[in-house]
């Protein structure tokens, strides 16, 4: 966390929805969704990277 008085702009890193889960995570400088733990259908972590790591965010058909 920044100070309240540091001038330097925070860095917004750009967001995009896992093909595989569907939660929302940073996407990396390629475009592609970054590192994250898979999620179980009743919304759990699994404890173990998600197979959709390093593929293209997904986009609904017409967005």
């Amino acid at each position: 966390m920044k100070a309240p008085n540091d001038p330097r702009p925070v860095r917004v890193l750009p967001r995009g929805e896992c093909p595989v889960c569907n939660m929302t995570y940073h996407l990396t400088s390629s475009g592609k969704v970054g590192r994250h733990n898979g999620i179980t259908l009743s919304g759990f972590s699994t404890g173990q990277r998600c197979p959709g790591i390093g593929r293209a965010p997904y986009v609904a058909p017409g967005a």
